[in-house]
């Protein structure tokens, strides 16, 4: 009997964990919202056609054309993302990000390289944002 009873526990946990994760699978759903320490803004307004890819705006609160938004696009797999911005001819520039989903923030840590029209490593600028879910 205790082996019979062990066993359902077995299987009704192993029923359990898969759901457990697919519900954290993707974090960056459609509609989704997330703001930096700089106060700029990362919406999610579509996701596919391909699995992971979304696309979204950016309104970066710092830098050329603050305040303006600006098309993004992107990909996901699983806690994994990167997501590029092209800031237009006023700008000269665009800037990558790539990182992770942190669950037990509800936040994405990335880092990201902008990099401008200007030749050599004076063109080139990196650092690090971290996201937080506003909706």
């Amino acid at each position: 009997m205790k082996s019979f009873i062990a066993g359902l526990m077995m299987t009704v946990a192993l029923t359990l964990i898969p759901s457990a994760f697919a519900q954290d699978a993707s974090p960056f759903a459609s509609g989704s919202s997330w703001r930096n320490e700089l106060g700029s803004v990362m919406t999610i307004t579509s996701l596919g056609p391909a699995p992971g890819q979304f696309t979204d705006t950016y309104v970066s609160a710092v830098g050329c054309e603050a305040g303006t938004t600006f098309p993004l696009s992107g990909w996901a797999n699983g806690s994994a993302m990167t997501f590029s911005v092209d800031w237009g001819s006023n700008c000269s520039s665009v800037t990558a990000w790539t990182g992770q989903y942190v669950q037990a923030s509800d936040s994405i840590n990335t880092l990201w390289y902008l990099a401008t029209n200007d030749v050599g490593w004076s063109g080139l600028l990196a650092g690090n944002d971290q996201f937080v879910r506003v909706n």
